[in-house]
């Protein structure tokens, strides 16, 4: 009995490669053929679902225009259309009051006679939507005011661009033209382009900054 178990062992040694290379076939095949069947399920669950979806917007395709588009879908977008018009006004008009308060303030410089003035004739409306008559126009010594204020100012806003305010001899005396009182010769910017920094005591030359407005 042990010969015979030797034997036995002998052999199963001999064909030990052969053995284990068979029994890996046979678990791939195994192995395959239930990942395919499992496959070929999902296959099938997923045709189903796109078919049944392809016969439902087809049959309500081929409805005719009075069944598909009624009274009732109509309202409906009307409705829609009106939640997203007001969602938008809200948002704009929550930006427009935040730029009045944060953005849109008057120089310090004027009075608050002037400022109530003019925010009377806005009544809260964005400028572009105010349109000036005799009744609502602003008085002359308003102008004036605002003439004289805006005369400081420039200079500073074209300081904020890297310009330099550099208006003409006869924009700075006025010549009883418009509003405020002055004009500036057509075809030529009041604006002049900053020269840039001074270089410093080591002698390294700085680039001069490039200005918004030329």
């Amino acid at each position: 009995m042990d010969k015979i178990k030797d034997i036995g062992f002998l052999v199963f040694k001999k064909h030990l490669f052969w053995t284990l290379g068979t029994i890996v076939l046979i678990m791939g095949v195994v192995a395959w053929w239930m990942a395919s069947g499992t496959l070929a399920g999902e296959y099938d669950d997923n045709k189903k679902k796109v078919d049944t979806a392809l016969q439902t917007i087809s049959g309500v395709s081929n409805k005719p225009i009075h069944e598909i588009y009624n009274q009732e879908s109509h309202d409906g977008l009307i409705a829609e259309n009106n939640r997203r018009a007001k969602d938008v006004y809200l948002a704009w008009r929550e930006k427009y009051i935040r730029q009045r308060r944060d953005v849109l303030v008057w120089p310090e410089g004027l009075s608050q006679a002037f400022v109530d003035d003019v925010e009377n004739i806005l009544n809260g409306r964005p400028i572009e939507e105010v349109t000036l008559d005799t009744k609502n126009d602003l008085i002359t010594t308003r102008r004036e005011e605002f003439r004289d204020q805006i005369n400081v100012l420039l200079p500073q806003l074209a300081e904020i661009i890297n310009s330099e305010w550099a208006p003409t001899e006869a924009s700075r005396r006025g010549n009883g033209r418009g509003s405020s009182g002055s004009q500036f010769n057509r075809g030529s910017s009041p604006f002049r382009v900053s020269e840039g920094r001074p270089a410093p005591p080591g002698g390294d030359d700085v680039p001069d900054e490039p200005s918004a407005v030329t």
